[in-house]
């Protein structure tokens, strides 16, 4: 561990000790001084109308780029130490998967993309196992674009009352007019569902249906808005839930964008509260109905 990354390890805490000793092997300098100083002799040999060997020329080159690529890693990993919590487990990182991190790591260069995976390494530090390899790889084939959609989306999701579940809510197929205003189409939608993060159903509607019980009783929270909602008693009470709907890496992804973007709009609310009630289903927000 270098003098400077030491001195920021302890400064920032055990965990983040812990994690600097975990990822410096991936995020060790290249030996720039062998790149300055191979510049250096070829610029003289060039002077001197010498001439160049073609082999050096192409070896400092590709250092050239692998130091870049390092940088990259680097700014990732030490970004990621602001995300760390005291619990991180950074030790129990699987070996293999540090390895395909930074290896599409190194490739990244747009600073909000970094960003998105220096989240991703502070979460698998804080629960082990829980990012995939094949989340990973999308992040890595992901265009900013669709990244940007991913997260216009996400203002439509509810967390569930008393649990960890979030519940995208996006009506499209009868009203597409209403969520292009919005940016969203079925084709972009779908997009993300060939990159594994959603799944879709423009045909029919995911439903909630308690089995247990003959009323189904949906709860969720936005803030201090408590939205409670009632299955449509002429259907089996089953809550008709929208066309879309997180996949396991969807979620994991919602889980570390910016909360901005999570924030549930007052617009959206009124929206999604009238596509509810407009599915025969009884509606309250804060124990008062709709």
């Amino acid at each position: 561990m270098s003098i400077d990354n030491l001195e920021l390890a302890k400064s920032a805490g055990k965990a983040s000790e812990k994690f600097l000793e975990v990822i410096m092997n991936f995020l060790q300098d290249p030996l720039e001084a062998v790149i300055v100083e191979g510049h250096k002799e070829l610029i003289n040999r060039a002077i001197d109308g010498k001439k160049v060997n073609p082999e050096m020329f192409d070896f400092l080159c590709g250092y050239k780029k692998l130091v870049k690529q390092q940088k990259r890693k680097k700014d990732i990993g030490h970004m990621a130490l602001q995300f760390l919590e005291d619990s991180a487990e950074p030790q129990k990182i699987d070996i293999d998967w540090l390895e395909f991190f930074f290896d599409k790591a190194r490739l990244i260069s747009n600073p909000d993309m970094q960003l998105i995976w220096a989240k991703l390494l502070a979460e698998e530090a804080n629960q082990p196992g829980k990012i995939s390899f094949s989340l990973l790889h999308t992040l890595s084939i992901m265009r900013y674009e669709e990244a940007e959609f991913f997260c216009n989306i996400s203002r439509f999701a509810l967390r569930s009352f008393g649990t960890d579940e979030v519940n995208l809510l996006i009506f499209i197929s009868t009203n597409r007019k209403a969520y292009e205003h919005s940016g969203i189409t079925p084709s972009k939608l779908k997009e993300l569902e060939r990159l594994g993060l959603i799944e879709c159903d423009f045909n029919a509607e995911y439903v909630f249906k308690n089995e247990e019980n003959p009323v189904t009783k949906k709860v969720f929270v936005s803030g201090i808005q408590r939205l409670v909602v009632y299955g449509d008693p002429a259907n089996d009470s089953k809550i008709k839930a929208g066309n879309v709907e997180f996949t396991t890496n969807g979620r994991a992804l919602y889980d570390i964008i910016d909360t901005d973007y999570k924030r549930y709009r007052s617009g959206i609310f009124r929206f999604t509260i009238k596509k509810f009630k407009s599915r025969n289903c009884r509606v309250l927000v804060n124990d008062i109905e709709i």
